[in-house]
C-alpha cells in the first residue's frame, strides 16, 4: 500500500523541479532581451539626443541683449546646430571619447539665449552629462534649481551664473553628488535656504569649488559654514550674499582650502589666534565685513599668499611685521 502512496508524491515532486528549470530558462531569456533592447535603445539615443538639443534650442530666442552685460565677448553657438548633422560636432556641445553617441558635455555661456527654462524642457533628456555651462544667458522667469535638474546625477561642473534664475534653489541639488565645481553666483533673486545649503554640505562629498556670490543667503547660519563634508574643498566664494552672524572659525582650518571670500556681509568673526596657524590659502578676502580682533604675526605663515584683503573690516592693533613675509602678494588691503 505505500509503494501506491509513493508514486504520486514522487510525480508531484518531478513536476516542480521541471517547473523550476522552465522558469529559470524564461527569466533568463527575459533577461538577455532586456539587456539587448536597452543596447538597442542606447545605440539610438544619440538621434533623440541631437533630437533634444534641437529642441531645446528652439525654445529660446536669440537676442545679444541677452548676453551684454554679463559676458566680455559672446556669440550664438547654436547658429551652427543644423538638423542632419551630428550634434557632436556643434559648437558647445561635447561627445563622449569612446562612447561617441553620448553627449556628455554641454557648454553655452554667453550664447545670447533668451527666455524661460521649463521643467518640461528637452534639455532634460540628456541625463548623462557631466559638464552643463550656461551661464551668461537670460533665463528670465526660470525657477532656481529646477527640480528637473535632479537627473543629472553623473554631473562634475555645474555652472548657470548670471543667468536671471530666481526663487529658490530646490533640494533636488542634494542628487548631484558627483558635483566639483558648483557656480551659481550673480544670480540676484535667487534664494539658497537653511534646509538645502545642509543637503548641499552635507551631500556633495566631492566638492572643490564653489561659488555662490550675488545670492540671497540671508536665512542661512554662517555657522553651516563649518559642516561641508568635503574635504577637497578648495574654493569658497560668499561675496554679497546677505550672510549676518558668527563665523566658525573652523572654515580657516579646511586642509585644502585655498581661496576663501566672505567681503561685503553682516558677518562677525576672528582670524585664528594661535601662533602656529598655517593654511594653504593664496586668497583671502575679509573685506566689508565686521571681522574683528587683531592680526597675529601667525599670518606671516601663509608664505603662499597672492591676495589679502582685510579693509574695511573691523580688525585693531599693529600690523605684524611676518607679512614681510608674504613675497608672493599682488594686491594687500589692510
Amino acid at each position: 500500500m505505500r509503494d501506491i502512496w509513493v508514486f504520486p508524491f514522487l510525480f508531484l515532486f518531478l513536476f516542480l523541479v521541471s517547473f523550476l528549470i522552465i522558469s529559470c530558462h524564461l527569466v533568463s531569456d527575459a533577461a538577455a532581451a532586456a539587456v539587448l533592447t536597452t543596447s538597442s535603445q542606447h545605440y539610438l539615443s544619440h538621434i533623440n539626443e541631437c533630437d533634444a538639443l534641437l529642441q531645446f534650442n528652439s525654445s529660446f530666442t536669440v537676442t545679444r541683449d541677452a548676453s551684454k552685460f554679463q559676458c566680455d565677448t559672446s556669440y550664438p553657438k547654436t547658429a551652427s546646430w543644423k538638423n542632419g548633422t551630428d550634434c557632436c560636432s556643434w559648437a558647445g556641445v561635447t561627445c563622449h571619447p569612446v562612447a561617441a553617441n553620448r553627449v556628455i558635455g554641454l557648454d553655452l555661456s554667453c550664447s545670447q539665449l533668451k527666455g524661460t527654462l521649463h521643467s518640461n524642457n528637452t534639455l532634460f533628456l540628456l541625463p548623462n552629462l557631466r559638464r552643463l555651462n550656461l551661464a551668461g544667458n537670460d533665463f528670465y522667469g526660470s525657477l532656481g534649481f529646477l527640480p528637473r535638474f535632479g537627473i543629472f546625477t553623473r554631473l562634475a561642473h555645474l555652472n548657470l551664473s548670471e543667468s536671471n534664475f530666481f526663487g529658490p534653489i530646490s533640494l533636488e541639488i542634494s542628487h548631484l553628488s558627483r558635483l566639483i565645481t558648483l557656480d551659481l553666483s550673480g544670480n540676484f533673486y535667487l534664494t539658497i535656504e537653511d534646509r538645502s545649503f545642509r543637503w548641499l554640505t552635507h551631500n556633495l562629498t566631492q566638492l572643490r569649488e564653489l561659488i555662490l556670490d550675488d545670492t540671497d543667503m540671508s536665512s542661512i547660519s554662517p555657522l553651516s559654514l563649518a559642516n561641508f563634508s568635503s574635504s577637497d574643498l578648495t574654493s569658497l566664494s560668499l561675496k554679497r550674499c546677505n550672510l549676518r552672524g558668527i563665523v566658525p572659525i573652523d572654515i580657516f582650518h579646511l586642509p585644502n582650502l585655498r581661496s576663501l571670500s566672505l567681503s561685503s556681509n553682516n558677518l562677525r568673526g576672528t582670524l585664528p589666534q594661535t601662533k602656529n596657524w598655517t593654511s594653504p590659502l593664496v586668497y583671502l578676502d575679509l573685506s566689508e565685513t565686521k571681522f574683528s580682533g587683531s592680526i597675529l604675526a601667525s599670518v606671516g605663515n601663509l608664505t603662499s599668499m597672492t591676495i589679502l584683503d582685510l579693509s574695511s573690516a573691523q580688525f585693531s592693533g599693529s600690523i605684524p611685521l611676518t607679512l614681510g613675509n608674504l613675497v608672493h602678494l599682488v594686491h594687500r588691503g589692510l
